[in-house]
């Protein structure tokens, strides 16, 4: 069932590049286009509870969240930094944010770590996990894993960015009913380092003020059909856009995801580096090597 849903993920993100205009052989970025859950089923939106249901288009969502795996979801650090679990809501399976569907799930917060490192609106450390009370199991057309890239991305390369983020920047709302897509290009690392100053990081360049913006917090940045960035702050003067390189925490990614399912829930809420924890990842290197 999931390697179908997966094939269907991969299928769905295959038409989406394919839209992508091509002029004499080079690609131009579009500027946003509307898309659905049935594309991008791995789309997750972060709410505060008590306010999902409200009929204002977004009330209650704050950020985005992408769903990797049963109960496992990813997004930024700066979505939940000093937030009360227990006071938020994980909706998956939805296209609209107004409203409700038969494909709509409604799920509890169990756990959630983020990056003990993080430094609240920094850029470096900035990823965090989300783990649900039931199960985000995998249903054709509205609910998806993305996978993770293991792979360095390339300079110009395009990638997707889709979100509930306003694209329309004559209105006041910060969100959109139905979630829009854009295509951005990946900078070389060295481009991104001097613009960041900061490791673990992948830039894309779009046009001023359009792109990946604050509406869009959380999201995925997708290239060929795999999870490589997750969206972090934008500034309004910049044509860069930053996001979290997932592959640069992948260890961190599987540590977290062991400490839950196989350890104390309670023992350690933010992981502190990778490198400043030998002992423990030395443990967690030998379970992930033996498995």
């Amino acid at each position: 069932m999931v390697a179908s849903v997966t094939l269907i993920i991969q299928i769905s993100l295959l038409c989406l590049f394919r839209l992508m205009n091509i002029t004499n052989g080079q690609y131009r970025v579009m500027q946003g286009f509307q898309v659905g859950i049935s594309e991008l089923p791995y789309m997750a939106s972060l709410r505060i509870k008590g306010l999902e249901h409200n009929s204002r288009i977004g009330a209650g969502m704050f950020c985005h969240a992408t769903i990797i795996r049963n109960r496992v979801l990813l997004t930024s650090a700066y979505c939940i930094f000093n937030r009360n679990q227990d006071d938020i809501l994980v909706v998956v399976g939805n296209t609209y944010l107004k409203g409700m569907s038969h494909t709509m799930k409604v799920l509890e917060i169990s756990d959630w770590r983020l990056h003990g490192l993080y430094k609240y609106e920094g850029l470096p450390y900035d990823i965090a996990m989300i783990f649900t009370e039931s199960d985000i199991e995998p249903v054709e057309g509205s609910v998806g894993y993305l996978p993770l890239s293991k792979d360095a991305i390339k300079p110009n390369t395009h990638c997707l960015l889709a979100g509930w983020g306003q694209s329309n920047p004559s209105t006041q709302q910060t969100w959109s009913n139905i979630p829009h897509a854009i295509w951005l290009r990946t900078v070389s690392k060295l481009d991104c380092h001097m613009y960041t100053r900061e490791p673990g990081l992948i830039c894309t360049k779009a046009k001023k003020n359009i792109g990946a913006d604050f509406g869009n917090i959380g999201g995925a940045l997708v290239c060929d059909y795999k999870f490589y960035g997750i969206s972090s702050q934008v500034a309004s003067d910049s044509s860069l856009a930053t996001f979290t390189e997932v592959r640069a925490y992948s260890k961190w990614i599987r540590a977290a995801m062991y400490l839950h399912f196989n350890g104390s829930r309670n023992g350690i809420m933010a992981l502190r580096s990778i490198f400043s924890q030998r002992p423990l990842i030395l443990a967690i290197s030998i379970y992930v090597a033996t498995k």
